[in-house]
Protein backbone atom coordinates (compact mmCIF):
# COMPACT_ATOMS: atom_id res chain seq x y z
CA UNK A 1 0.00 0.00 0.00
CA UNK A 2 3.29 2.61 -0.19
CA UNK A 3 2.08 3.29 -3.37
CA UNK A 4 -0.72 5.17 -2.39
CA UNK A 5 0.50 8.45 -2.67
CA UNK A 6 3.15 8.00 -5.65
CA UNK A 7 2.59 9.89 -8.76
CA UNK A 8 3.62 8.62 -12.31
CA UNK A 9 4.92 10.00 -15.10
CA UNK A 10 2.11 12.22 -16.87
CA UNK A 11 0.42 12.52 -13.11
CA UNK A 12 0.14 15.00 -10.62
CA UNK A 13 0.28 14.04 -6.99
CA UNK A 14 -3.65 14.02 -5.97
CA UNK A 15 -2.71 16.98 -3.06
CA UNK A 16 -1.14 19.49 -5.76
CA UNK A 17 -2.64 22.31 -6.07
CA UNK A 18 -2.11 22.49 -10.30
CA UNK A 19 -4.71 21.42 -12.56
CA UNK A 20 -5.92 18.10 -12.47
CA UNK A 21 -5.58 16.32 -15.99
CA UNK A 22 -6.45 12.90 -16.97
CA UNK A 23 -4.20 10.68 -18.51
CA UNK A 24 -3.25 6.96 -19.77
CA UNK A 25 -2.38 4.59 -17.36
CA UNK A 26 0.53 2.59 -18.38
CA UNK A 27 0.71 -1.57 -18.39
CA UNK A 28 3.06 -1.46 -15.35
CA UNK A 29 0.60 0.88 -13.21
CA UNK A 30 -2.38 -0.56 -13.75
CA UNK A 31 -0.92 -3.99 -12.83
CA UNK A 32 0.25 -2.28 -9.83
CA UNK A 33 -3.17 -1.19 -8.55
CA UNK A 34 -4.20 -4.14 -6.96
CA UNK A 35 -5.55 -7.91 -7.48
CA UNK A 36 -8.84 -6.82 -9.03
CA UNK A 37 -9.22 -3.21 -9.43
CA UNK A 38 -12.59 -1.44 -10.29
CA UNK A 39 -13.10 -1.26 -14.21
CA UNK A 40 -12.08 1.83 -15.61
CA UNK A 41 -14.68 4.70 -16.62
CA UNK A 42 -16.07 4.67 -19.94
CA UNK A 43 -13.64 6.24 -22.43
CA UNK A 44 -10.76 5.53 -20.90
CA UNK A 45 -7.85 3.03 -21.65
CA UNK A 46 -4.78 1.11 -20.73
CA UNK A 47 -2.02 1.13 -23.08
CA UNK A 48 1.44 0.18 -23.48
CA UNK A 49 4.18 3.14 -22.74
CA UNK A 50 5.22 5.92 -20.92
CA UNK A 51 1.75 7.38 -19.83
CA UNK A 52 2.28 10.27 -22.71
CA UNK A 53 -0.40 11.25 -24.25
CA UNK A 54 -0.19 9.81 -28.31
CA UNK A 55 0.20 12.15 -30.74
CA UNK A 56 -1.52 11.70 -34.23
CA UNK A 57 0.23 12.79 -36.95
CA UNK A 58 -2.14 14.32 -39.56
CA UNK A 59 -1.86 15.49 -42.87
CA UNK A 60 -3.15 19.61 -41.98
CA UNK A 61 -1.45 23.13 -42.52
CA UNK A 62 0.83 24.20 -39.76
CA UNK A 63 -1.25 26.13 -37.03
CA UNK A 64 0.46 28.80 -33.94
CA UNK A 65 2.60 26.66 -31.73
CA UNK A 66 1.44 28.98 -29.12
CA UNK A 67 -2.54 27.84 -29.83
CA UNK A 68 -1.59 24.57 -29.98
CA UNK A 69 0.66 24.21 -26.95
CA UNK A 70 -2.13 25.91 -24.92
CA UNK A 71 -5.06 23.52 -26.05
CA UNK A 72 -2.54 20.37 -25.16
CA UNK A 73 -2.15 21.94 -22.20
CA UNK A 74 -5.97 21.98 -21.63
CA UNK A 75 -6.29 18.55 -22.53
CA UNK A 76 -4.03 17.04 -20.42
CA UNK A 77 -5.42 18.65 -17.39
CA UNK A 78 -8.92 17.29 -18.40
CA UNK A 79 -6.66 13.68 -18.79
CA UNK A 80 -5.09 14.33 -15.65
CA UNK A 81 -8.12 14.77 -12.94
CA UNK A 82 -10.12 11.65 -14.45
CA UNK A 83 -7.22 9.68 -14.68
CA UNK A 84 -6.05 10.81 -10.77
CA UNK A 85 -10.23 10.28 -9.68
CA UNK A 86 -10.32 6.72 -11.15
CA UNK A 87 -6.91 6.00 -9.38
CA UNK A 88 -8.18 6.73 -6.38
CA UNK A 89 -11.69 5.08 -6.36
CA UNK A 90 -9.35 2.01 -7.21
CA UNK A 91 -7.00 2.77 -4.51
CA UNK A 92 -9.94 2.86 -1.79
CA UNK A 93 -11.73 -0.22 -3.60
CA UNK A 94 -8.64 -2.49 -3.09
CA UNK A 95 -7.94 -1.35 0.35
CA UNK A 96 -11.38 -2.04 1.41
CA UNK A 97 -11.50 -5.54 0.08
CA UNK A 98 -7.96 -6.41 1.82
CA UNK A 99 -9.44 -5.28 4.77
CA UNK A 100 -12.96 -7.40 4.48
CA UNK A 101 -10.44 -10.48 3.80
CA UNK A 102 -8.48 -10.16 6.20
CA UNK A 103 -11.72 -9.65 8.60
CA UNK A 104 -13.31 -12.67 7.03
CA UNK A 105 -10.25 -14.80 7.66
CA UNK A 106 -9.40 -13.83 11.44
CA UNK A 107 -13.49 -15.00 11.82
CA UNK A 108 -12.86 -18.30 9.96
CA UNK A 109 -9.81 -18.75 12.24
CA UNK A 110 -11.50 -17.91 15.75
CA UNK A 111 -14.97 -20.10 14.61
CA UNK A 112 -12.23 -23.05 13.81
CA UNK A 113 -10.83 -22.18 17.00
CA UNK A 114 -14.16 -21.92 19.09
CA UNK A 115 -14.72 -25.84 17.53
CA UNK A 116 -11.40 -27.27 18.45
CA UNK A 117 -12.12 -26.01 22.08
CA UNK A 118 -15.24 -27.15 22.60
CA UNK A 119 -14.19 -30.89 21.37
CA UNK A 120 -10.86 -30.37 23.08
CA UNK A 121 -13.04 -29.71 26.38
CA UNK A 122 -15.20 -32.75 25.56
CA UNK A 123 -12.18 -34.96 24.62
CA UNK A 124 -11.04 -34.00 28.54
CA UNK A 125 -14.33 -34.14 30.09
CA UNK A 126 -14.87 -37.99 28.76
CA UNK A 127 -11.65 -39.01 29.90
CA UNK A 128 -11.82 -37.86 33.10
CA UNK A 129 -15.47 -39.46 33.47
CA UNK A 130 -14.52 -42.62 31.22
CA UNK A 131 -15.51 -45.42 33.90
CA UNK A 132 -18.52 -43.22 34.97
CA UNK A 133 -19.62 -43.19 31.61
CA UNK A 134 -19.34 -46.71 30.37
CA UNK A 135 -21.35 -47.90 33.75
CA UNK A 136 -24.28 -45.82 32.89
CA UNK A 137 -24.94 -45.50 29.10
CA UNK A 138 -24.32 -49.53 29.94
CA UNK A 139 -26.48 -49.59 32.38
CA UNK A 140 -28.44 -47.07 30.18
CA UNK A 141 -28.33 -49.27 27.22
CA UNK A 142 -29.51 -52.75 29.19
CA UNK A 143 -32.31 -50.85 30.71
CA UNK A 144 -33.43 -49.46 27.35
CA UNK A 145 -33.30 -52.98 25.67
CA UNK A 146 -35.62 -54.49 28.56
CA UNK A 147 -37.88 -51.77 28.07
CA UNK A 148 -38.64 -52.43 24.47
CA UNK A 149 -38.87 -56.16 25.19
CA UNK A 150 -41.76 -55.48 27.51
CA UNK A 151 -43.00 -52.90 25.24
CA UNK A 152 -42.87 -55.32 22.31
CA UNK A 153 -44.74 -57.83 24.05
CA UNK A 154 -47.10 -55.64 25.64
CA UNK A 155 -48.11 -54.39 21.79
CA UNK A 156 -48.05 -57.68 20.83
CA UNK A 157 -50.76 -58.76 23.48
CA UNK A 158 -52.41 -55.36 22.49
CA UNK A 159 -52.69 -56.05 19.01
CA UNK A 160 -54.19 -60.40 19.88
CA UNK A 161 -56.36 -58.61 21.96
CA UNK A 162 -57.93 -55.98 19.43
CA UNK A 163 -57.99 -58.57 17.36
CA UNK A 164 -60.42 -60.39 19.00
CA UNK A 165 -62.53 -57.23 19.66
CA UNK A 166 -62.96 -56.64 16.19
CA UNK A 167 -64.08 -60.33 15.76
CA UNK A 168 -66.31 -59.65 18.21
CA UNK A 169 -67.39 -56.69 17.10
CA UNK A 170 -68.35 -58.06 13.66
CA UNK A 171 -70.22 -61.06 15.43
CA UNK A 172 -72.46 -58.14 17.19
CA UNK A 173 -73.07 -56.72 14.04
CA UNK A 174 -74.30 -59.45 12.56
CA UNK A 175 -76.56 -60.53 15.74
CA UNK A 176 -77.53 -56.97 15.61
CA UNK A 177 -78.73 -57.15 12.14
CA UNK A 178 -80.84 -60.51 12.14
CA UNK A 179 -82.69 -59.13 15.10
CA UNK A 180 -83.66 -55.82 13.92
CA UNK A 181 -84.43 -57.78 9.70
CA UNK A 182 -86.88 -60.08 12.76
CA UNK A 183 -88.36 -56.73 14.46
CA UNK A 184 -88.74 -55.43 11.30
CA UNK A 185 -90.72 -58.44 10.12
CA UNK A 186 -93.00 -57.95 12.97
CA UNK A 187 -93.37 -54.52 12.85
CA UNK A 188 -94.20 -55.08 8.91
CA UNK A 189 -97.07 -57.73 10.05
CA UNK A 190 -98.49 -55.80 12.85
CA UNK A 191 -98.68 -52.59 10.71
CA UNK A 192 -100.18 -54.94 7.85
CA UNK A 193 -102.51 -56.03 10.14
CA UNK A 194 -103.32 -52.27 11.37
CA UNK A 195 -103.90 -51.47 7.91
CA UNK A 196 -106.41 -54.33 7.84
CA UNK A 197 -108.13 -53.95 10.87
CA UNK A 198 -108.27 -50.14 10.21
CA UNK A 199 -109.44 -50.87 6.57
CA UNK A 200 -112.32 -52.84 8.11
CA UNK A 201 -113.31 -50.30 10.94
CA UNK A 202 -113.64 -47.92 7.82
CA UNK A 203 -115.79 -50.18 5.98
CA UNK A 204 -118.15 -50.66 9.39
CA UNK A 205 -118.21 -47.44 9.76
CA UNK A 206 -119.34 -46.49 6.33
CA UNK A 207 -122.15 -49.08 6.45
CA UNK A 208 -123.05 -47.38 9.69
CA UNK A 209 -123.05 -44.02 7.99
CA UNK A 210 -125.21 -45.00 5.40
CA UNK A 211 -127.97 -46.46 7.52
CA UNK A 212 -128.12 -43.55 9.40
CA UNK A 213 -128.23 -41.22 6.19
CA UNK A 214 -131.30 -44.10 5.28
CA UNK A 215 -132.52 -43.50 8.72
CA UNK A 216 -132.57 -39.51 8.22
CA UNK A 217 -134.52 -39.89 4.71
CA UNK A 218 -136.95 -42.66 5.93
CA UNK A 219 -137.63 -40.09 8.74
CA UNK A 220 -138.09 -37.40 5.99
CA UNK A 221 -140.05 -39.69 3.69
CA UNK A 222 -142.67 -40.28 6.99
CA UNK A 223 -143.41 -36.77 7.28
CA UNK A 224 -143.39 -36.15 3.21
CA UNK A 225 -145.41 -39.00 2.96
CA UNK A 226 -147.88 -38.16 6.07
CA UNK A 227 -148.33 -34.21 5.44
CA UNK A 228 -148.88 -35.58 1.53
CA UNK A 229 -151.74 -37.35 2.42
CA UNK A 230 -153.10 -34.76 4.71
CA UNK A 231 -153.03 -32.51 1.78
CA UNK A 232 -154.97 -34.59 -0.63
CA UNK A 233 -157.48 -35.03 2.10
CA UNK A 234 -157.94 -31.78 2.84
CA UNK A 235 -157.48 -30.71 -0.81
CA UNK A 236 -160.49 -33.77 -1.31
CA UNK A 237 -162.67 -31.93 1.26
CA UNK A 238 -162.28 -27.91 -0.12
CA UNK A 239 -163.22 -29.26 -3.30
CA UNK A 240 -166.52 -31.22 -2.12
CA UNK A 241 -167.54 -28.04 -0.16
CA UNK A 242 -166.89 -25.72 -2.85
CA UNK A 243 -168.79 -28.47 -5.89
CA UNK A 244 -171.85 -28.83 -2.82
CA UNK A 245 -171.92 -25.04 -2.18
CA UNK A 246 -172.38 -24.55 -6.05
CA UNK A 247 -174.99 -26.79 -6.32
CA UNK A 248 -176.90 -25.31 -3.51
CA UNK A 249 -176.16 -21.70 -5.02
CA UNK A 250 -178.01 -23.34 -8.53
CA UNK A 251 -180.49 -25.07 -7.24
CA UNK A 252 -181.54 -21.68 -5.25
CA UNK A 253 -181.79 -19.96 -8.61
CA UNK A 254 -182.48 -21.90 -11.35
CA UNK A 255 -181.51 -20.94 -14.92
CA UNK A 256 -184.23 -19.26 -17.32
CA UNK A 257 -182.68 -21.69 -19.88
CA UNK A 258 -184.03 -25.19 -18.64
CA UNK A 259 -181.59 -27.14 -20.97
CA UNK A 260 -178.20 -25.40 -20.06
CA UNK A 261 -179.60 -25.49 -16.05
CA UNK A 262 -180.47 -29.35 -16.43
CA UNK A 263 -176.81 -30.00 -17.65
CA UNK A 264 -175.11 -28.08 -15.54
CA UNK A 265 -177.17 -29.95 -12.37
CA UNK A 266 -176.29 -33.19 -14.17
CA UNK A 267 -172.50 -32.36 -13.98
CA UNK A 268 -172.19 -31.32 -10.47
CA UNK A 269 -174.04 -34.21 -9.22
CA UNK A 270 -171.39 -35.89 -10.92
CA UNK A 271 -168.68 -34.07 -10.02
CA UNK A 272 -169.77 -33.97 -6.35
CA UNK A 273 -169.72 -37.66 -6.11
CA UNK A 274 -166.61 -37.73 -7.72
CA UNK A 275 -165.68 -35.74 -5.31
CA UNK A 276 -166.91 -37.69 -2.63
CA UNK A 277 -165.15 -40.68 -4.09
CA UNK A 278 -162.21 -39.08 -4.17
CA UNK A 279 -162.11 -38.11 -0.29
CA UNK A 280 -162.71 -41.65 0.87
CA UNK A 281 -159.73 -42.80 -1.22
CA UNK A 282 -157.90 -39.94 0.24
CA UNK A 283 -159.38 -40.85 4.15
CA UNK A 284 -158.30 -44.54 2.85
CA UNK A 285 -154.82 -43.38 2.03
CA UNK A 286 -153.41 -42.19 5.06
CA UNK A 287 -153.39 -45.11 7.75
CA UNK A 288 -151.73 -46.99 4.29
CA UNK A 289 -149.05 -44.33 3.42
CA UNK A 290 -148.66 -43.74 7.78
CA UNK A 291 -148.17 -47.49 8.21
CA UNK A 292 -145.81 -48.00 5.24
CA UNK A 293 -143.67 -45.01 5.89
CA UNK A 294 -143.78 -46.28 9.47
CA UNK A 295 -142.82 -49.90 8.50
CA UNK A 296 -139.60 -48.08 6.74
CA UNK A 297 -138.34 -45.85 9.65
CA UNK A 298 -138.87 -49.30 11.37
CA UNK A 299 -136.22 -51.19 9.11
CA UNK A 300 -134.12 -48.21 8.40
CA UNK A 301 -134.26 -47.89 12.41
CA UNK A 302 -132.68 -52.09 12.65
CA UNK A 303 -130.44 -51.40 9.99
CA UNK A 304 -128.78 -48.49 12.14
CA UNK A 305 -128.95 -50.39 15.31
CA UNK A 306 -127.68 -53.52 13.09
CA UNK A 307 -124.61 -51.15 11.73
CA UNK A 308 -123.89 -50.22 15.79
CA UNK A 309 -123.58 -54.16 16.85
CA UNK A 310 -119.76 -54.20 15.04
CA UNK A 311 -118.54 -51.00 15.77
CA UNK A 312 -117.70 -51.34 19.68
CA UNK A 313 -115.75 -54.16 18.51
CA UNK A 314 -114.18 -53.21 16.24
CA UNK A 315 -112.99 -50.24 17.66
CA UNK A 316 -111.55 -52.22 20.90
CA UNK A 317 -109.62 -54.98 18.23
CA UNK A 318 -108.52 -51.99 16.71
CA UNK A 319 -107.05 -50.45 19.93
CA UNK A 320 -105.53 -54.34 20.67
CA UNK A 321 -103.90 -53.95 17.03
CA UNK A 322 -102.59 -50.64 17.12
CA UNK A 323 -101.20 -51.14 20.42
CA UNK A 324 -99.50 -54.53 18.86
CA UNK A 325 -98.01 -52.26 16.22
CA UNK A 326 -96.49 -49.63 18.69
CA UNK A 327 -95.27 -52.31 20.57
CA UNK A 328 -93.81 -54.05 17.93
CA UNK A 329 -91.71 -50.44 16.52
CA UNK A 330 -91.23 -49.84 20.04
CA UNK A 331 -89.17 -52.34 20.87
CA UNK A 332 -87.79 -52.21 16.93
CA UNK A 333 -85.98 -48.72 18.10
CA UNK A 334 -84.65 -50.61 21.63
CA UNK A 335 -83.03 -52.82 19.65
CA UNK A 336 -81.72 -50.13 17.66
CA UNK A 337 -80.77 -48.25 20.26
CA UNK A 338 -79.27 -51.13 22.36
CA UNK A 339 -77.11 -52.04 19.19
CA UNK A 340 -75.96 -48.64 18.88
CA UNK A 341 -74.96 -48.39 22.16
CA UNK A 342 -73.16 -51.71 22.69
CA UNK A 343 -71.54 -51.15 19.33
CA UNK A 344 -70.39 -47.69 20.31
CA UNK A 345 -69.02 -48.68 23.27
CA UNK A 346 -67.30 -51.49 22.01
CA UNK A 347 -65.49 -49.26 19.26
CA UNK A 348 -64.31 -47.22 21.77
CA UNK A 349 -62.78 -49.78 23.87
CA UNK A 350 -60.87 -51.25 20.64
CA UNK A 351 -59.57 -47.65 19.89
CA UNK A 352 -58.64 -47.33 23.79
CA UNK A 353 -56.41 -50.26 23.17
CA UNK A 354 -55.52 -49.03 19.75
CA UNK A 355 -53.82 -46.14 21.73
CA UNK A 356 -52.16 -48.28 24.21
CA UNK A 357 -50.62 -50.34 21.19
CA UNK A 358 -49.48 -47.09 19.99
CA UNK A 359 -48.20 -45.75 22.93
CA UNK A 360 -46.48 -49.18 23.39
CA UNK A 361 -44.92 -49.34 19.82
CA UNK A 362 -43.72 -45.43 20.51
CA UNK A 363 -42.19 -46.45 24.03
CA UNK A 364 -40.30 -49.27 22.03
CA UNK A 365 -39.06 -47.47 19.43
CA UNK A 366 -38.16 -44.84 22.58
CA UNK A 367 -36.53 -47.43 24.07
CA UNK A 368 -34.50 -48.44 21.04
CA UNK A 369 -33.16 -45.49 20.28
CA UNK A 370 -32.13 -44.69 23.63
CA UNK A 371 -30.32 -48.08 23.90
CA UNK A 372 -28.84 -46.85 20.25
CA UNK A 373 -27.73 -43.82 21.84
CA UNK A 374 -26.66 -45.31 24.94
CA UNK A 375 -24.08 -47.78 22.43
CA UNK A 376 -23.01 -44.61 20.66
CA UNK A 377 -22.17 -42.78 23.80
CA UNK A 378 -20.28 -45.94 24.92
CA UNK A 379 -18.19 -46.64 21.64
CA UNK A 380 -17.47 -42.19 21.37
CA UNK A 381 -16.38 -42.45 25.04
CA UNK A 382 -13.74 -45.75 24.18
CA UNK A 383 -12.79 -44.15 21.00
CA UNK A 384 -11.79 -41.12 23.15
CA UNK A 385 -9.80 -43.03 25.76
CA UNK A 386 -7.82 -45.27 23.05
CA UNK A 387 -6.57 -42.33 21.08
CA UNK A 388 -5.41 -39.87 23.70
CA UNK A 389 -2.81 -38.65 21.56
CA UNK A 390 -5.56 -37.18 19.47
CA UNK A 391 -6.09 -34.48 23.18
CA UNK A 392 -2.29 -33.30 22.89
CA UNK A 393 -2.70 -32.68 19.06
CA UNK A 394 -6.00 -30.57 20.01
CA UNK A 395 -3.76 -28.62 22.56
CA UNK A 396 -0.49 -28.38 19.91
CA UNK A 397 -3.08 -27.15 17.36
CA UNK A 398 -4.82 -24.75 19.38
CA UNK A 399 -1.43 -22.92 20.95
CA UNK A 400 -0.22 -22.97 16.90
CA UNK A 401 -4.02 -20.94 15.99
CA UNK A 402 -3.67 -18.75 19.06
CA UNK A 403 -0.36 -17.10 17.46
CA UNK A 404 -1.73 -16.88 13.84
CA UNK A 405 -4.68 -15.09 15.26
CA UNK A 406 -2.91 -12.48 16.72
CA UNK A 407 -0.69 -12.40 13.71
CA UNK A 408 -4.13 -11.80 11.74
CA UNK A 409 -5.50 -9.15 14.37
CA UNK A 410 -2.44 -7.37 13.76
CA UNK A 411 -2.73 -6.96 9.78
CA UNK A 412 -6.49 -6.76 10.11
CA UNK A 413 -5.66 -3.62 12.56
CA UNK A 414 -2.61 -2.33 9.90
CA UNK A 415 -5.45 -3.11 6.80
CA UNK A 416 -8.15 -0.69 8.86
CA UNK A 417 -5.77 2.05 9.08
CA UNK A 418 -4.25 1.77 6.08
CA UNK A 419 -8.18 1.85 4.08
CA UNK A 420 -8.85 4.38 6.69
CA UNK A 421 -5.60 6.60 5.67
CA UNK A 422 -6.13 5.79 1.76
CA UNK A 423 -9.82 6.88 2.16
CA UNK A 424 -8.59 9.77 3.71
CA UNK A 425 -5.60 11.10 1.08
CA UNK A 426 -7.88 10.40 -1.72
CA UNK A 427 -11.38 11.69 -0.49
CA UNK A 428 -11.02 15.19 -2.79
CA UNK A 429 -9.80 13.60 -5.67
CA UNK A 430 -12.93 10.60 -5.42
CA UNK A 431 -15.19 13.70 -4.83
CA UNK A 432 -14.44 16.02 -7.46
CA UNK A 433 -14.64 12.67 -9.92
CA UNK A 434 -17.54 11.71 -8.45
CA UNK A 435 -19.17 15.24 -9.13
CA UNK A 436 -17.70 15.33 -12.38
CA UNK A 437 -19.43 12.26 -13.19
CA UNK A 438 -22.93 13.49 -11.86
CA UNK A 439 -22.40 16.65 -13.59
CA UNK A 440 -21.87 14.94 -16.94
CA UNK A 441 -24.50 12.26 -16.14
CA UNK A 442 -26.92 15.67 -15.52
CA UNK A 443 -25.98 17.60 -18.40
CA UNK A 444 -26.84 14.50 -20.52
CA UNK A 445 -29.96 14.63 -19.22
CA UNK A 446 -30.95 18.02 -19.39
CA UNK A 447 -29.98 17.63 -23.13
CA UNK A 448 -32.15 15.15 -23.41
CA UNK A 449 -35.13 16.53 -21.85
CA UNK A 450 -34.35 19.52 -23.85
CA UNK A 451 -34.30 17.92 -26.96
CA UNK A 452 -37.65 16.26 -26.26
CA UNK A 453 -39.15 18.95 -25.34
CA UNK A 454 -38.41 21.00 -28.24
CA UNK A 455 -38.81 18.48 -30.41
CA UNK A 456 -42.39 18.23 -30.02
CA UNK A 457 -44.56 19.40 -33.01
Amino acid sequence: MDDTNKTTPGTSSPDAPSPLTPTFLTREEYENMGDDPEPLPKGFEVIDGTGVFPRVEEDEPQEDPAADAGEEGAVAAVRSFFSQGAHAVRQVSAAKKAHETARSELSELEEAMSERTAELEHRRDITARFDEIIATETARKQTANEDAVKADATAKELADEISGLKDELQQMKDADTQTERRLKAAVEAAEAKEASARESGSRLQRRLDDARRNLERAESERETGIRAAEAAIKTAEERLQTLRGEFTEIQRNPSANSAAYSVRLSELEQEISDAREGLRTAEADLPRVTGEVEQTLTTARALVVEAEKPIDAAKTAFRAITEEADAARDELDRAKLDAQGRQRDLREHIASQEKRRREQVQAAEDARETASEAEAAIAEATDIHDHPELIEELERRLSADEGLRAQKQAEVEALADTERTVRESTRGSRVRFIGAIAGAVAVVVLIVVLWMVFSRP
